[in-house]
């Protein structure tokens, strides 16, 4: 979600190809809302403890650091009061003066900083004071780590604390020398907020990386240890993501804050923790989303994701619609095949070929409000289309088996085939229509219920469950009561004539195809609700197959094999003629 609440942050994107889960990805719940200033409408894009970032085009996690929480895509303190939390502050002073010893002043240096905590000083348990080992004497920085445990009787906001420390942070002061038998002489130091990375109880500036040496330690005992003291600094009062380099390429640091190259981003030392150590860094939201917005604007207006199930699904995609495609020229061309449990199948395969092909490469075109709500209706249409025609399926093939006397026929009956159209397509407009008069009347005529800033599906996951998962399971469960009726009358039939038999067969082979590709809608119904990557998986795989499914069971046997052998025959027949006269030619 965009850190500024009066500016609207239009997303154009557009991907290049979609996973088949992502329509019943959704769980709005959980989602963050973004406001379109034309139409007041609010569309899902992220979780809670998420913002959807621009130039990645893809919802990132939100990051608080230890001692706030995140509420509406900001960092709010975890407690109300400080009474009985352990707080730590590095300040470091940088010299700026040449001709003095950096030491003589770290004990004046301590004092400035309690003299901006008075109303916290009773609470300071440790003082401790820093300097790079490699140059003691000749050095030009100084670390002083104060740590504080605020009593139980101290009911101030956390947030003043925080304020009264960060009001030190790049500031010009002048302090005195602390030995009174000298000279007493002033030097000018810089002020900053830093941190400092503790590995093995040893302080290593988070700079340069160099070993600090302990000047002093004033540290009484107290109830803190390191997993329950809040860090105060800066990035307290943001909310953090993180930046890795195997996502962005290397980053640059030197004394003034990292570079990252690829994004041609910058970011102060204040403005990043890089205390984890393992290739990234945690920068503020705020700092990050203005440069997303710039490059999403500049860059191409498509992104491919090469998330595992992106590519699983598109590589089963092609496949699939390969094969139905194999499946839809084969019974076209063989009109021995179009009996009405072939034309049937033809028309599935037609139907899943379309279906398929606009999810995987429709789903994710939110580019253009308008034609993403149109992807949407007939992504949505397509689906039912394909769900009630292998409900008509399963039925067909119950009435074949109750009718077992008149099951066969050389070719399909027109009128039947005409009213199973119908049938499924009266279905399915009834469905959408639900979901485009609830969602109008729900927004007052704005939103009719199709395409959002992130998926061109079905925009309300209410509608989602009501509109696709509902008709799913009951058409699931329909399809397998008819299955085990029809496994009923399998085994109760008897073998009469052959061609029955055959039929029986046949129909046998329909029956269990029909009603498993049904079947393989459960595993998305049960990642809808569990959100478990076992069904995802298993989803995509399986459901993605249906193609090859149905191009085995009925193209990849003998009767087709002897259809097409003359097809074959003549051709490689014409292949050697040419070949023959070719040679006798030359």
């Amino acid at each position: 979600m965009p850190p500024y609440p009066d500016e609207v942050v239009w997303i154009v994107a557009c991907k290049l190809t979609f996973c088949l889960d992502a329509i019943l990805n959704f769980k709005s719940d959980r989602f963050e809302t973004l406001k379109d200033d034309v139409t007041g409408e609010t569309d899902n894009i992220c979780m809670n403890n998420q913002f959807y970032d621009p130039y990645k085009a893809k919802c990132r996690d939100l990051i608080c650091l230890n001692g706030r929480t995140l509420r509406n895509s900001t960092c709010q303190s975890t407690y109300t009061t400080v009474s009985g939390q352990c707080y730590e502050v590095f300040v470091k002073f940088t010299l700026l003066d040449t001709d003095v010893n950096i030491t003589d002043y770290y004990s004046n240096a301590e004092l400035y900083i309690l003299s901006h905590l008075i109303d916290f000083a009773n609470y300071v348990y440790a003082f401790q004071s820093y300097v790079s080992e490699e140059n003691e004497t000749l050095g030009f920085e100084i670390f002083v780590r104060v740590a504080m445990y605020i009593s139980m009787f101290n009911n101030v906001d956390p947030n003043e604390l925080i304020e009264s420390v960060l009001i030190l942070d790049d500031n010009n002061i002048t302090i005195n020398n602390t030995f009174i038998s000298r000279v007493s002489k002033q030097a000018t130091f810089n002020v900053k907020i830093d941190r400092l990375v503790n590995t093995n109880g040893t302080y290593i500036s988070s700079v340069d990386g160099k070993i600090l040496k302990q000047l002093a330690d004033t540290t009484s005992k107290n109830a803190c240890s390191r997993d329950n003291t809040i860090l105060i600094s800066s990035l307290q009062k943001c909310a953090l993501l993180k930046l890795s380099e195997a996502e962005y390429g290397s980053f640059m640091f030197n004394s003034t804050g990292v570079y990252i190259l690829s994004i041609d981003l910058f970011i102060p030392c204040k403005k990043f923790d890089d205390s984890s150590g393992n290739g990234s860094i945690l920068i503020c939201l705020e700092d990050y989303m203005p440069k997303a917005v710039q490059l999403n604007g500049k860059t191409s207006r498509t992104a491919f994701s090469w998330e595992p199930t992106v590519i699983l699904s598109t590589v089963i995609t092609v496949i699939s619609d390969g094969c139905l495609l194999c499946t839809v020229v084969t019974y076209s061309l063989f009109r021995s095949l179009r009996t009405q449990p072939g034309i049937n199948n033809l028309i599935l395969s037609v139907l899943l070929i379309f279906a398929q092909i606009l999810t995987q490469f429709g789903l994710g075109a939110y580019g253009v409000i308008w034609s993403c709500k149109l992807i949407g209706i007939f992504l949505h249409f397509s689906w039912l289309m394909v769900l009630f025609w292998m409900n008509i399926c399963c039925i067909h093939m119950h009435k074949s088996f109750t009718n077992i006397m008149h099951v066969h026929s050389a070719v399909g009956g027109r009128c039947t085939t005409i009213k199973y159209i119908l049938h499924t397509c009266i279905c399915s407009c009834v469905v959408m229509a639900i979901n485009v008069i609830s969602s109008l009347v729900q927004t007052n005529g704005v939103d009719m219920g199709y395409g959002s800033k992130w998926l061109c599906f079905i925009s309300k996951e209410l509608m989602l469950g009501v509109t696709f998962v509902l008709p799913i399971s009951v058409l699931v469960f329909i399809n397998l009561l008819l299955f085990l009726v029809v496994i009923v009358k399998i085994n109760k039939t008897p073998r009469v004539k052959s061609h029955v038999v055959k039929e029986r067969k046949y129909l046998q082979i329909y029956a269990r195809l029909s009603t498993i590709t049904g079947l393989f809608w459960t595993f998305g119904i049960a990642f809808f609700f569990t959100r478990l990557s076992v069904f995802e998986y298993l989803f995509i795989i399986l459901n993605g197959s249906q193609g090859i499914f149905i191009f085995s069971a009925f193209i990849l046997n003998k009767r087709v094999g002897k259809l097409y052998a003359p097809i074959f025959k003549c051709y490689t027949g014409r292949i050697s003629r040419t070949t023959s006269t070719s040679q006798a030619n030359s």
